[in-house]
């Protein structure tokens, strides 16, 4: 790529942090081929053939490389491919990824750090045992900007305290419980929520999944 070329001679232009993320573009048409697929739709068009983006930009948000992959394609399976051809293409020995929690197996994280290649990613605390959420719930400090490092078999877990974020995802909780209560009250065999399980004869409330979350 010329222009990124360009702005590394002149600009003294660096990967020290990419960040990278997928998005989805549908096409017109019902019919598929070789590339343009049925799949998961960011645009509710699961109907319509589409392929996937991949694309790599700067902190500045300068965009530095793209891939395309065809429309059935799962999100996990294109960062590596796409950070090969990065690598090969402008010689970077050493930068950071930054990518979304869905990007970054661990079949994704074993590859980026036999290649040293170093990464952050989001973390989902709901995927954490109940074990590890408790040691956070005990040493983070609650007050805005508070941040602990956790080493686990994965790397390190850092995770920072937001009055907004807290306030925010107690009421979304509480919502979902009220409504998980509803479905109790009026069982729907259409109806399937968060905190909710069923035995095909009773819906109970899931106390140890609203526990964790």
């Amino acid at each position: 790529m010329k222009v990124v070329d360009f702005a590394k001679e002149h600009y003294s232009f660096n990967f020290d942090i990419v960040f990278y993320d997928v998005t989805t573009l549908y096409f017109e048409t019902f019919e598929e081929d070789e590339l343009r697929k049925n799949g998961f739709s960011k645009d509710n068009k699961s109907q319509q053939p589409q392929i996937l983006v991949a694309l790599m930009v700067t902190k500045e948000g300068f965009p530095i490389a793209f891939e395309i992959f065809s429309g059935n394609t799962f999100e996990g399976q294109t960062i590596i491919p796409t950070i090969k051809n990065f690598i090969k293409r402008n010689k970077v020995k050493e930068f950071t990824v930054v990518a979304d929690a869905a990007m970054i197996s661990s079949e994704n994280i074993t590859h980026l750090s036999q290649n040293e290649i170093n990464y952050i990613v989001g973390a989902r605390l709901g995927n954490l045992s109940i074990k590890l959420l408790g040691t956070i719930d005990q040493q983070i400090v609650r007050q805005d900007g508070k941040s602990i490092r956790i080493k686990t078999d994965l790397g390190y877990l850092i995770c920072s305290y937001s009055s907004v974020r807290y306030r925010k995802d107690l009421y979304e909780m509480n919502k979902q419980i009220e409504k998980a209560k509803q479905v109790i009250e009026v069982p729907s065999k259409s109806r399937k929520l968060k905190f909710t399980k069923t035995n095909d004869q009773n819906w109970n409330l899931t106390k140890s999944l609203s526990r964790k979350n």
